[in-house]
């Protein structure tokens, strides 16, 4: 419900003196105020500086005229601010007087010691993405699994063993089939020669899998796309048997999410496959692209690699470059310098878009850490991004991934081709004619979906009556940050949260263990746009 005037004020009023006991990182001297509209800042300060008082105004800065938004400042810094603040509230002039508190950094990059060197992520602007997301699930709650085709990979690397996916339906190493899909304790994923979840340690899976999503922030090493992710493992995929197999298994996995309501198989978004054929085209491979397309029925696109040489795609043929379905983005590698790498695959028709590789920082064996090269390394970088795209504060694609997935996977896969920053070396030899940049894709993504956006509403509080969770569906206008507060019913502040980007309705949780019983209210609001509505904790 929409908050009346007077409401906002006693909560305002109330909650000043509680808010500023609890936050001391503001600039003393300065105060910053907005005068209520036609007044005059000159004749406000006129009028306050004459009273008897012991702590003239003075116009510190502008900071929207228009809007009536001043910083004033101080001189006498041994003032109370609060009692200050307060004073300021109660004039007739003002409408809100706040400190001038500090912000602080927001964990855009991780603690990983070495992110630094990782120039890869910084060229497709991760960071930035990470404003956002930092990927692991979606806003309703699903946990989002990438599926890695490869020789194989360490599932002990010290940066891996948390973001690896578990079939919680097969029981470990008991030697029998727990949940009837034809394979004996594929726990950890599957070795598809073995039909089992024990997967051979190589560089090549390794380091893929460590670009998709070695563990964010951690402190240890470096940091994936994703921070935080599932890696379902599917290794000695070495012919067109093995792939149509590791491909149908993640299907089966996704199926079965479908069709359980998420309580048995897989969110798969992504398959990567960094490997492949030279020189023969996808149609001598029918269920190759029979086995991508019915992935992309249940919302699955998938990664291919195409050559590490210098060659028309388009020309000499390429699997799975030239594979047609439209659930496939095909990728080539681009180095630090933004360009082509000379040897590298290319082809105005089947070409999607290129990505950072060459010398990429990854994870490789023995928990340790090195370079990746070629078609190989960029793939996965795109893979990744397919599934931060999901990780997105973005309901509007998580209920089209539910309702329609193989309409999500069109639309995830058009806003990364929309999304690519445009280089001349692929202009022309490729669809999109850019470079992978996860951030502007999921600018786009929200930007796509803002139809879904409204009025500024808070839609439900789930449960209501609630003890340890409270679950806030809403709504804003605007795809920016909004303040969250909750405040009891004598109108302290007990609870200030900054909330995500949004585009659609929301439901946030909050965390409310620390609440006594009784009525509280909750208050959205940016600027003057404000919202509030009350739940009561048992």
């Amino acid at each position: 419900m929409k908050c009346n005037i007077s409401v906002f004020i006693f909560i305002l009023f109330a909650n000043i003196s509680f808010a500023q006991k609890q936050t001391t990182n503001y600039r003393s001297g300065e105060i910053l105020v907005k005068l209520k509209k036609e007044v005059k800042v000159e004749v406000f300060l006129l009028e306050y500086n004459s009273k008897e008082i012991n702590t003239p105004l003075f116009i510190k800065k502008p900071i929207h005229i228009p809007s009536g938004i001043y910083l004033f400042g101080y001189e006498n810094l041994s003032i109370d601010i609060n009692d200050l603040v307060k004073s300021l509230t109660q004039e007739s002039d003002i409408a809100i007087a706040n400190v001038n508190r500090y912000t602080h950094h927001r964990n855009t990059e991780p603690n990983d010691p070495i992110f630094e060197d990782q120039w890869h992520l910084d060229i497709i602007q991760a960071p930035e993405a990470w404003d956002i997301t930092t990927g692991g699930l979606t806003p309703q709650g699903d946990t989002i699994v990438v599926a890695v085709l490869d020789g194989g990979c360490e599932l002990s690397h010290e940066d891996l063993q948390d973001n690896l996916w578990r079939n919680w339906d097969e029981i470990p190493n008991d030697g029998i089939d727990n949940d009837g899909n034809g394979y004996i304790d594929d726990h950890f994923g599957l070795n598809t020669l073995l039909g089992n979840d024990k997967h051979p340690a190589e560089r090549h899976g390794t380091s893929v899998a460590g670009i998709i999503g070695a563990k964010g922030d951690n402190g240890k090493g470096l940091t994936g796309l994703n921070w935080n992710i599932k890696l379902m493992i599917l290794s000695n995929v070495r012919s067109e048997a093995e792939v149509v197999e590791a491909y149908m298994y993640a299907l089966e996995q996704k199926k079965k999410y479908i069709e359980t309501n998420g309580a048995e198989g897989a969110f798969v978004v992504a398959t990567n496959y960094s490997l492949g054929l030279n020189f023969i085209p996808c149609s001598v491979f029918p269920l190759w692209n029979m086995a991508i397309d019915s992935l992309g029925m249940v919302g699955v696109l998938s990664a291919g690699a195409v050559p590490n040489q210098n060659v028309n795609i388009d020309l000499v043929g390429d699997t799975p470059g030239t594979c047609e379905s439209e659930f496939l983005i095909t990728v080539t590698n681009t180095n630090q310098s933004d360009e082509k790498v000379l040897s590298a695959g290319y082809g105005s028709i089947n070409l999607d878009m290129g990505a950072p590789g060459s010398g990429s920082l990854t994870t490789v064996l023995d928990s340790k850490y090195g370079t990746f090269a070629g078609a190989s390394a960029a793939t996965p970088h795109v893979a990744g991004a397919i599934a931060l795209l999901y990780s997105t504060p973005c309901s509007g694609l998580t209920i089209m991934a539910k309702s329609n997935p193989k309409e999500a996977a069109r639309t995830v896969k058009q806003l990364l081709m929309d999304g690519t920053d445009p280089l001349p070396d692929l202009a022309g030899n490729s669809v999109s004619g850019g470079r992978l940049n996860v951030f502007r894709s999921i600018e786009l993504m929200q930007e796509t979906f803002a139809q879904s956006r409204g009025e500024l509403i808070i839609s439900g509080l789930r449960p209501n009556p609630a003890t340890n969770t409270l679950f806030i569906s809403y709504t804003t206008p605007e795809l920016v940050e909004y303040d969250l507060q909750i405040f009891d019913a004598a109108g302290r502040l007990v609870i200030h949260e900054i909330l995500p980007l949004v585009c659609g309705l929301n439901p946030y949780p909050v965390n409310i263990t620390k609440l006594n019983h009784g009525t509280y209210f909750v208050r959205i609001y940016n600027g003057e746009t404000y919202v509030t509505d009350k739940f009561i904790v048992y």
